[in-house]
């Protein structure tokens, strides 16, 4: 049996605005500080998931403090990816709401437990 490939290509990011701002105004939601999750569960032909992370230049000025922390937040899910439910289609967006710089434990760990509670209600 081959091991379950970890990795998290471009083509499961979300690129189009169009999505992005239907997830807004239709989806669901959930927070554990310092990262709020925005989602939408399909059942559909396709299977996996589409995913975005932002962080807002509201709270952090420099580009190099942003482009951290979405990193830290894209490699704590790409770990974590495989908890998802292989027969829907997810649309995830990661927000980043906290107002410091955060450590890789924290984001890892938040990012788990949306997953879990993402999982536990009943969505896959």
């Amino acid at each position: 049996m081959k091991p379950k490939n970890n990795t998290l290509p471009k083509s499961k990011i979300i690129k189009s605005k169009k999505t992005i701002e239907k997830l807004f105004k239709k989806a669901n939601s959930l927070h554990k500080y310092p990262v709020r999750l925005v989602f939408s569960v399909e059942k559909n032909d396709e299977n996996g998931y589409k995913t975005a992370f932002f962080v807002p230049k509201k709270k952090f000025k420099k580009a190099v403090d942003r482009n951290r922390i979405k990193r830290l937040m894209r490699e704590a899910f790409r770990l974590q990816q495989n908890q998802l439910n292989e027969n829907l289609l997810y649309n995830l967006i990661w927000i980043y709401t906290g107002k410091k710089l955060p450590d890789f434990h924290l984001v890892y760990k938040r990012i788990e437990q949306l997953l879990k509670e993402l999982k536990s209600n009943g969505t896959t």
